[in-house]
């Protein structure tokens, strides 16, 4: 049970991570077109 628990856990802490780097990379990007146009 606690190997399952902590996977969830780890997996909840990944999808927060990756979500948190596709926010940095669409406002790297929106960054980009401004500077590109």
């Amino acid at each position: 049970m606690s190997n399952q628990t902590s996977v969830r856990q780890i997996l909840k802490f990944h999808e927060r991570v990756i979500s948190a780097l596709k926010f940095e990379l669409n406002c790297k990007q929106s960054q980009i077109l401004i500077v590109n146009s």
